[in-house]
């Protein structure tokens, strides 16, 4: 890294209200893998395996009598749109991908 570059990350990481915008993209994904390890960690699977078994037990009328429905529907409809922003940003445009 330039000493140039390093200055205008060090004034960017100065004048930000936001933690995150200092931070380099492989530092944000780093930071967001950890998060998710910590997560699995304490629901004890994979967050994949967990959005699976709720859309089961929601679509089976069979939640947990401490999840609400609407709550879950949301929760697994952020997730899907989150997933195909993430596939947006890192597959160029006009490429399709194979199934």
């Amino acid at each position: 890294m330039t000493l140039q570059a390093r200055l205008l990350r060090l004034e960017r990481k100065a004048l930000s209200d936001n933690p995150l915008d200092a931070l380099s993209d492989e530092e944000l994904d780093e930071a967001l893998a950890a998060v998710t390890r910590g997560i699995e960690a304490h629901i004890g699977m994979p967050i994949a395996d967990l959005h699976a078994q709720l859309g089961q037990q929601l679509m089976a009328g069979a939640l947990p009598s401490h999840m609400d429905a609407g709550f879950v529907r949301q929760y697994l409809a952020t997730d899907k749109a989150l997933e195909a922003t993430r596939a947006a940003l890192v597959r160029p445009a006009g490429l399709a991908v194979a199934p």
